[in-house]
């Protein structure tokens, strides 16, 4: 979300719940029809086409294909979107089951506006090879300058890198597992967010960077909080007040009308803003399951440097320890009067 305010653009850190999608840099090919990109991503390269509309039922679709660089940075690519999806890739597989022929298809979704107002076109993407499945969403700007993967199930996820290993790397495909996270964290570990905001990290709670923002979870992953900061320009008169950051926040999200009144404090020259909501979720790791009450957080804090957002969601069961580990990470925030040294490491203690 951004809001033009005179001639500052106040911009709030990483919006949640929702999750930031996989961020493709696109480079658009000559095609003699439909669409075809070369993919990049924390150095590994794609190629994708989406091939001309073949018909129309509820939505237009066609084929679509994937295939590797003519470099080695198609391995890259695959270890980019299987970190973004909590895998990683080791050794070799155990069952090698070929070099099957991807069947790849796209379906258009139409074209909206995301919470932050960017416009996109959405497409889902269906890819089979041999007996792993899976799907996608594949959303673009209209002016293809920018690309995102966004995650349909969960599910998909180790279907989904199986399939990306074996098309783009012309090596053995590696074994897919699960990305190995930091341990439970000590007592008294502080973490250093962009230079900008330290809080403490609860004792028990794991610890990951995600896309320009630090994610906790507890040992069973059940509850989350994610933490992100941003150096602020020098604001104008007129800007908003911190409570009225988030209220705007608020306002773009699915949740506001369950949204609590935002409360405030101060600490330490910073002002504080928060609010709770309640929805009635799926478990994406249960998805047969009914859907379940869930609570979530916001909060803003900002000084004149520096402005930070924590986010927390959590099922209504786990409500005392996800707020007691809550309540400790907002009651050890500390933001900086001043950009720290790149070279401080991130996590002490």
């Amino acid at each position: 979300m951004s809001r033009d305010v005179g001639l500052v653009r106040v911009i709030p850190a990483v919006v949640a719940p929702q999750r930031e999608g996989f961020e493709l840099e696109l480079a658009r090919l000559p095609a003699k029809s439909g669409e075809r990109f070369l993919l990049r991503a924390r150095g590994g390269e794609a190629f994708l086409d989406l091939k001309a509309q073949q018909g129309e039922f509820l939505f237009s679709y066609g084929d679509a294909a994937i295939r590797r660089p003519r470099s080695r940075r198609g391995a890259l690519f695959v270890d980019a979107l299987a970190e973004w999806l909590g895998l990683g890739l080791s050794g070799t597989s155990a069952k090698e089951d070929g070099r099957r022929r991807l069947k790849c298809s796209w379906g258009r979704l139409g074209r909206g506006a995301d919470h932050s107002g960017v416009e996109w076109e959405t497409f889902k993407m269906f890819f089979r090879l041999g007996d792993r499945s899976a799907e996608l969403f594949l959303r673009l700007t209209p002016s293809r300058s920018r690309g995102q993967f966004l995650e349909k199930w969960s599910q998909y996820r180790r279907p989904l890198v199986e399939i990306f290993e074996r098309v783009l790397s012309a090596d053995p495909p590696r074994r897919v597992r699960k990305r190995r996270l930091e341990p439970p964290a000590a007592t008294g570990r502080v973490l250093s967010v962009n230079g900008g905001m330290e809080v403490s990290i609860p004792a028990g709670m794991r610890l990951e960077e995600v896309e320009r923002h630090w994610r906790m979870t507890d040992a069973e992953n059940e509850f989350l909080i994610e933490l992100s900061c941003l150096a602020l320009p020098e604001l104008k008169a007129g800007a908003p007040s911190v409570p009225e950051r988030l209220s705007l926040l608020i306002s773009s999200s699915e949740h506001a009308n369950a949204a609590s009144p935002v409360a405030t404090f101060e600490r330490d020259g910073a002002q504080f803003a928060w609010s709770e909501y309640a929805w009635s979720s799926k478990d994406t790791e249960r998805p047969e399951a009914a859907p379940r009450p869930a609570r979530g957080r916001w909060l803003i804090c900002a000084n004149e440097w520096f402005q930070g957002l924590v986010t927390g969601c959590w099922w209504e069961s786990d409500v005392q320890r996800a707020t007691a580990a809550w309540n400790e990470v907002v009651d050890s925030i500390r933001l900086s009067g001043r950009i720290r040294n790149p070279e401080e490491p991130m996590v002490r203690g």
